[in-house]
């Protein structure tokens, strides 16, 4: 019987990851009528990979992704898409995660190829700053990223180099 109820909490638990995917799915894409088709709008040009994307309280969208070894942040938080690097140094940006906090500050993981380290990025204090979370000459990949509702940072990531899954948290 102890092992029905672990099982079961499991259960629970897988159920509700994927409810929080359907619903955040949902929100950033279901349309008003559910005979219409998906609203599609081009951003931006060019190759881009490891796009991933959070959605603010007030339904603005931010989009951190990696385009020609570059790390780049895109919203449209005035209302028109604006683009930014945030990191450009060797080949930057690989695996790129967003969360963004409930004071509406963002929070991004992501990989640095050049010098094989998982990287943290924020706006928290204003200005964007970036910092090293993992050891660097190791493949650390496949980052996510959440804040809990204390603002507390967390981060997911592979390391490829031991072959194990790792969690770090942060400021």
């Amino acid at each position: 019987m102890k092992n029905s109820k672990a099982l079961s909490g499991i259960s629970n638990l897988l159920v509700l990851s994927w409810l929080s995917l359907v619903v955040i799915t949902l929100v950033a894409f279901l349309p008003v009528d559910a005979k219409a088709a998906w609203a599609k709008k081009i951003i931006d040009g060019g190759v881009f990979y490891d796009a991933s994307m959070a959605i603010n309280a007030k339904g603005k969208i931010h989009i951190a992704e990696t385009h020609s070894g570059h790390l780049f942040y895109i919203n449209n938080a005035t209302g028109k898409w604006v683009k930014k690097i945030l990191e450009s140094t060797g080949k930057v940006g690989e695996y790129a995660a967003i969360a963004i906090d409930k004071k509406d500050r963002i929070h991004i993981s992501y990989y640095d190829y050049a010098n094989g380290n998982l990287k943290y990025a924020t706006n928290a204090s204003g200005t964007w700053v970036k910092t090293a979370v993992g050891t660097a000459g190791r493949l650390e990949e496949y980052t996510s990223i959440a804040v809990d509702g204390a603002g507390k940072v967390h981060i997911s990531y592979y390391d490829w180099t031991n072959g194990n899954l790792k969690y770090a948290t942060g400021p």
